[in-house]
């Protein structure tokens, strides 16, 4: 989980350790373009990704890869998944600025965009009948798409197209981005608190998150040698109950178990509902923000996580005001869950940005 304040940067590495595939999913906030560029020079060799996913167009997940797009960065690239306005002009019924320059970007440098969707929205069919679509990486990597429904890619078109016609432009036209970006020249080239009761937070009224571009978040189940990793960038629970129900059905599970569940809005309490929650069978929950801007990760949410689900190892890419309280081990013994945060430095300050491994499941 690459240092991207209160966004996501997650850098994925599967297989052989010395030569690893590679996967991307978001660019976190502007500056977070600097921490993907040094993990980018420190390569040898090809810089080689399997999958590069922009999961919606929110600031904190659009703007880096926005800027690190800016420059020709020579990446070889297998799919690019990011739904903009030429993939969702085939729903009925898109997301910002930035979404029309990241577009521009991907055309730019001849990057394969949802190439596996045949061009159109990753999302899920708008048939219910219709399997997930599900798709094979080199390397072994299984990618099901849970998200988003096709609902949500219908308001988002409706947003986007209302938000590039106020600026009168229109959108998908290069031209637009063009405009943009010559306007936005940072595109160009270059709390402590007392013992929790975690049963009466985790049972505080849920009020889901009615953002249209989070509820548009393209969630990913990724699947790799015995091992499944849930990413939703900033999907609401809503969007990834109706995409955990119909994978239960389509696989005949009650409960659909994962190795690891990045946390969706950076552990925001409007989007991890214990209606997730019970859709899951997971241990290890990954929390990525600096708290800087919304205070996250909420205490509603960690409460959810910790009640609803066996000795929990939660993991923070910051050690930060609103994340801290959860380290204290007396509290940790009593609700038995874990905490991992960045190396601690010598100045007392910690690291920002975290590594996570998972080995190979046994047999």
């Amino acid at each position: 989980m690459l240092p991207a304040a209160e966004g996501d940067a997650l850098w994925i590495e599967y297989g052989d350790p010395q030569d690893p595939y590679r996967v991307l999913i978001d660019g976190g906030v502007w500056a977070t373009h600097k921490a993907i560029r040094e993990k980018l020079d420190a390569i040898e060799g090809k810089r080689r990704f399997e999958l590069i996913v922009v999961t919606h167009v929110d600031n904190d997940h659009i703007d880096g890869m926005a800027k690190l797009l800016a420059n020709d960065q020579h990446l070889d690239v297998g799919d690019f998944w990011f739904n903009a306005w030429d993939q969702l002009k085939a729903v009925d019924a898109l997301g910002d600025k930035q979404g029309e320059i990241l577009s521009y970007r991907i055309a730019e440098w001849s990057l394969p965009h949802n190439r596996r969707a045949e061009g159109s929205a990753i999302g899920l069919p708008r048939d219910e009948a219709e399997r997930l679509p599900c798709y094979q990486f080199d390397g072994g990597l299984q990618v099901t798409v849970v998200g988003p429904p096709y609902r949500e890619l219908q308001r988002l078109r409706r947003d986007w197209k209302r938000t590039i016609e106020k600026l009168k432009l229109r959108p998908g036209d290069k031209r637009t981005a063009e405009k943009l970006i010559e306007d936005q020249k940072k595109y160009q080239p270059d709390r402590l608190g007392g013992e929790p009761n975690l049963k009466t937070w985790a049972a505080r009224k849920f009020e889901d998150d009615g953002s249209v571009p989070n509820a548009s978040s393209i969630s990913l189940l990724a699947e790799y040698k015995g091992r499944s990793f849930l990413f939703t960038g900033d999907a609401t629970s809503a969007s990834l109950v109706d995409g955990l129900d119909r994978l239960k059905k389509e696989r005949g599970l009650t409960r659909i178990r994962v190795d690891a569940l990045k946390v969706p809005h950076h552990g925001s309490k409007n989007n991890l509902s214990t209606e997730v929650m019970k859709r899951l069978s997971c241990e290890n929950f990954l929390i990525s923000t600096n708290g800087s801007k919304f205070d996250h990760p909420d205490d509603d949410a960690i409460a959810r996580i910790i009640t609803g689900s066996k000795n929990p190892k939660l993991y923070f890419n910051y050690f930060s005001p609103d994340n801290q309280k959860w380290a204290n081990k007396r509290w940790q013994r009593k609700h038995k869950y874990r905490t991992v945060y960045p190396r601690e430095l010598e100045t007392g300050e910690h690291e920002e940005g975290i590594r996570v491994e998972f080995p190979a499941a046994s047999g």
